[in-house]
């Protein structure tokens, strides 16, 4: 298990001033004055040097008779900033801490393909690969096209001879059914199901994928093994395929429209008007049945 932070805010000091300012965050007035003279301090310092100078003696001055004891300016930065983040942190809620990275720092984040870091912005870890981060809007996104990926993979690897989509369900709040087809094409495309409805909003029954005969009994893939363990969707497929030795049996893949874990995260520093790389793009409660063909095991030697 990696130890790395579960969100990264990427910003210079100056942009996290900003961002504090420009958010819905509540800070005490001690903060905010605070907060006030670090950004007279940073932008002096950005635009004159000499004024920097004299600017930061001042500070400093001030620093240490406020504490009683010499301390430098960038001490003092430093402090306000840890503090910064830990109200952030308070705020969203958050049981691990904040760690805040300077851009320059920042290049060598293993981001999405083609994403780059940008000053002000959050990223958090994938729900799956350790060492890669993604912007927190996608991350709700970014969970659902995974199981969907496992599920593709798990059933290659346990020797599946095809997957069939047979039928998908639209859930509202109240466990309604919801029939608006234009909706169900865009929940399909977010999943990445390849999927196709009359106006009546059922699907078309098709065969999604075909594999050939596999060279190994099957197996579960250690990368896989976190979804068999507390997916119960992908649980009960790996179980009825090892044990029960099935040639053909149904699966339901399940997406939920509520945030949880890192989504919740996402959805808590957005509401804060903090920046989480775009609005975040939410599933909608659905119901996927599959049917999944498989070789007879006697075959697979």
């Amino acid at each position: 298990m990696s130890n790395k932070p579960e969100l990264i805010l990427v910003a210079d000091k100056q942009k996290l001033l900003e961002l504090a300012k420009g958010s819905k965050l509540k800070f005490d007035k001690k903060l905010l004055i605070e907060m006030s003279i670090a950004g007279v301090t940073t932008l002096l310092t950005s635009f004159n040097p000499i004024s920097a100078v004299a600017n930061s003696i001042i500070l400093a001055g001030t620093t240490a008779r406020r504490q009683k004891k010499s301390s430098s300016v960038q001490d003092d930065t430093e402090f306000l900033q840890d503090k910064i983040l830990k109200k952030i942190q308070n705020e969203l809620s958050l049981s691990t801490e904040i760690v805040c990275i300077d851009p320059e720092n920042a290049k060598s984040l293993k981001l999405g393909i083609g994403d780059k870091p940008t000053n002000g912005s959050f990223y958090i870890k994938h729900p799956l690969l350790e060492e890669f981060y993604i912007r927190p809007s996608e991350y709700e996104l970014t969970l659902a096209r995974e199981k969907e990926a496992a599920f593709r993979t798990l059933a290659s690897t346990l020797g599946a001879k095809s997957i069939t989509l047979l039928d998908a369900k639209f859930l509202d709040s109240n466990g309604a059914i919801k029939v608006n087809t234009k909706a169900m094409q865009a929940v399909s495309t977010n999943i990445g199901i390849s999927a196709t409805f009359d106006k009546a909003g059922a699907v078309s029954r098709e065969v999604c994928s075909e594999f050939g005969p596999p060279r190994k009994e099957p197996f579960v893939p250690e990368e896989l093994k976190v979804w068999t363990e507390f997916d119960p969707d992908l649980r009960t497929m790996a179980r009825d395929r090892l044990d029960g030795h099935l040639i053909k049996h149904r699966i339901s893949l399940k997406f939920k429209d509520n945030f949880s874990g890192g989504g919740k995260i996402a959805a808590e520093i957005a509401d804060k008007g903090l920046d989480i790389g775009g609005s975040i793009t939410k599933n909608v409660n659905s119901v996927w049945i599959f049917e999944v063909e498989y070789y007879p095991i006697s075959e697979m030697v």
